[in-house]
């Protein structure tokens, strides 16, 4: 009996059909709705978190701090490239994530117009999409304005490391300085090479302030006087006292000369001795400023009166370096020099001969003058030297009984090739 029933229920299942209200069906679909809005929801929450994702990692790159190297210079240059790369690979970087991001939004947008025709009786829906794309626009919005103002904080900062760069550069040019200052404080110091010797061979010519004066004898104040020109030898020996300051000594053999024109020469009758003069024993004429002749003198024979006078020098002078570039140099030279006479002649010139007949009895053994010059070198090697120097040189004490004012003075011009040692 048990079993007929079962039966007979099966059949009664089997055979009707249940027939639900709509109200139920109506809330089974809507229920089905929301899981698939929740769905697209999360699908598009996904999408947007992986492209702030990016978007992060390419506006804010992770900042690498370069260490600075003290011990060398760093180039301003080479910083400015690399910004300059920096810049292009995140523009570039940059539009491809623009087109990325152009497909990923172009389906989402496909899918929500197509589901928004699909859905349009539902009011929920369409709330909530349009709160979502309200989100969305308002995201982009500040995307955009946050990438503006990242661009502009990225250009402070480039000012601000073209800045730092700058400044770092200069504490390292300084700091390279001083290191460079103090190893080549710290470098052994060569065998410097202070001494220099040199032979110097040149011309001089004489002259006095005073003119129509006569150191012979005063009867010839009213013939015309003046100097010849003269040579000079010797060698100077110079030792360095700094870089720019020589004391230099040495000897030098020069002479002094003066002529004396419109005299005679005469026969020693009569009274024509001269003040200054000292004619040699064995001479018989004598010098006259006139012709006139005794009765039985020979004629009197034109002539010109020469005076030599030999010094040797010892200078004592300070060279001070004016103007230093490589192999050229030019130093002011200021001193005194020690002079011994050594030679002392009168020489009667004429048509015929030159003779020496005479000597000043006037003339001082020893006597001094002050110099003054410009001395010019050229380094030939780093041993040989060539110098050439014009100096003016004023003699005093050089007579005993006239005064300074009639001393000589000198203008000479002398070369030679000094060795350093």
């Amino acid at each position: 009996m048990q079993i007929s029933l079962d039966k007979l229920f099966q059949k009664k299942i089997q055979t009707s059909e249940v027939n639900l209200p709509s109200e139920v069906w109506i809330a089974i679909e809507t229920k089905l709705r929301k899981r698939r809005r929740v769905r697209i929801f999360w699908s598009v929450f996904g999408i947007s978190f992986v492209i702030l994702i990016i978007s992060i990692l390419v506006f804010y790159p992770p900042k690498k701090e370069l260490p600075i190297n003290f011990h060398k210079n760093t180039n301003l240059k080479e910083l400015k490239d690399e910004q300059v790369k920096t810049k292009k690979k995140s523009n570039l970087i940059k539009d491809l994530k623009n087109k990325k991001t152009k497909k990923i939004f172009s389906p989402v947008s496909n899918i929500s117009v197509e589901k928004r025709s699909e859905l349009s009786n539902s009011q929920n829906y369409n709330t909530i999409k349009t709160k979502d794309n309200n989100k969305l626009e308002s995201n982009r919005h500040k995307k955009a304005y946050d990438y503006n103002k990242t661009e502009e904080i990225l250009k402070d900062d480039s000012f601000q490391k073209d800045k730092k760069s700058i400044s770092v550069k200069k504490k390292i040019n300084k700091i390279d300085s001083l290191a460079h200052k103090r190893k080549k404080d710290s470098l052994p110091v060569k065998n410097e090479k202070k001494w220099i010797v040199t032979p110097v061979f040149g011309f001089s010519n004489s002259g006095r302030f005073t003119k129509n004066s006569s150191v012979i004898d005063s009867r010839f104040d009213d013939n015309p006087s003046s100097g010849l020109i003269s040579k000079l030898f010797g060698y100077k020996i110079g030792f360095k006292l700094s870089d720019k300051v020589y004391l230099q000594t040495g000897i030098i053999s020069k002479e002094l000369s003066f002529i004396t024109k419109e005299l005679f020469l005469k026969g020693i009758k009569g009274n024509n001795s001269l003040l200054n003069v000292n004619y040699d024993p064995d001479v018989l004429i004598r010098f006259s400023n006139n012709n006139r002749n005794l009765p039985g003198e020979p004629e009197a024979q034109k002539s010109d009166l020469i005076q030599t006078i030999g010094y040797l020098e010892l200078p004592i002078e300070i060279k001070y370096r004016l103007y230093n570039k490589s192999k050229f140099r030019t130093n002011f030279i200021g001193g005194l020099s020690l002079l011994y006479l050594n030679k002392n002649e009168i020489l009667a010139k004429t048509d015929l001969f030159t003779k020496k007949i005479a000597t000043a009895n006037n003339l001082s053994t020893y006597s001094v003058s002050f110099n003054i010059g410009l001395d010019i070198d050229y380094n030939l090697s780093r041993r040989f030297v060539f110098n050439t120097a014009i100096m003016f040189k004023k003699h005093y004490q050089t007579y005993n009984r006239y005064s300074d004012k009639t001393a000589p003075f000198v203008i000479g011009m002398h070369t030679g090739i000094g060795y350093r040692f």
